[in-house]
């Protein structure tokens, strides 16, 4: 992971304590990367799941406290980090009502979920951030984080926030219209990119490679293409010309990818996305 050098956060605010609520995939990963590099200590760090046993087995794992009340680690905290699914929001908001101040910084991660619904829900807290994470801290590598905030929250303040999500990469701030795009260009690609590789892995495999084999060479070419942009400086056009030469078996295999609508096929995979992240916000209309 890049490392985060600026600590300022720490140093200024005192932190007592970061809560995570809702120790999934993503409150797991979040909270150990963070740990990890240096923003909380595992004192410093409370995190929360609604089963005792799983609890008692993630905090094994990770090394520290996880609970089974929200209210109680919103009360011991200062940082609070809303992990949950977006669907499970409107289930727990009486709870973080119930302790939530305008102390506490509130940092959602849950898509579809507007600021203005969490502040009408939550009006005594302090400021509310959604911040989409690269879903690649899930496999311990670093990605984009993307945030957007309310707009009376200081620079000051911003700032402190942006320092912590260094850690996990690069950092932007968007205006919250064009969270939802963010979450499925930066977000969820990962995992296409993915399905790209599985593809390829079961072709090679098919065709003439073993299953270990083919894994390998499918690596080789991701790190490959990554090298050859960052050594280069091309960019991918240039990238793609200087492989496919014409009237050769590339360029015959490209043309294939068009005449079957590869690029459309992308793209409707945006629009689901987006639609599917527009009926999770229907649930937050009032």
């Amino acid at each position: 992971m890049i490392s985060f050098e600026n600590k300022s956060l720490k140093m200024n605010r005192n932190i007592k304590k970061a809560a995570f609520l809702g120790m999934g995939r993503m409150g797991k990963a979040l909270s150990d990367a963070f740990i990890k590099e240096g923003i909380y200590t595992k004192n410093e760090v409370v995190g929360t799941h609604h089963n005792a046993v799983i609890a008692n087995e993630i905090s094994q794992s990770l090394g520290f406290e996880i609970i089974t009340s929200n209210s109680e680690a919103i009360e011991i905290s200062e940082m609070i980090y809303l992990c949950i699914r977006p669907q499970q929001i409107p289930g727990i908001i009486d709870e973080l009502k119930s302790k939530i101040s305008s102390e506490k910084i509130l940092v959602s991660i849950a898509v579809g979920v507007p600021l203005k619904w969490l502040r009408n829900k939550l009006k005594n807290c302090g400021p509310i951030f959604h911040v989409h994470p690269s879903s690649l801290v899930m496999a311990k590598s670093p990605g984009v984080s993307y945030i957007t905030c309310e707009e009376q929250i200081s620079q000051e303040i911003k700032n402190e926030v942006e320092n912590i999500w260094k850690a996990l990469g690069d950092t932007y701030f968007v205006e919250e219209k064009t969270m939802d795009f963010c979450a499925v260009f930066s977000g969820t690609s990962s995992a296409f990119f993915s399905r790209l590789a599985i593809i390829w892995e079961k072709l090679a495999v098919k065709y003439a490679f073993s299953e270990e084999m083919a894994h390998k060479i499918v690596i080789y070419i991701f790190n490959g293409f990554y090298h050859a942009y960052k050594e280069t400086n091309l960019n991918f056009e240039e990238i793609e010309d200087k492989i496919a030469t014409p009237g050769g078996v590339t360029r015959a295999g490209l043309k294939k990818l068009d005449e079957e609508g590869f690029e459309e096929a992308l793209e409707n995979v945006v629009i689901r996305s987006l639609e599917r992240i527009e009926e999770i916000r229907s649930i937050f209309k009032e």
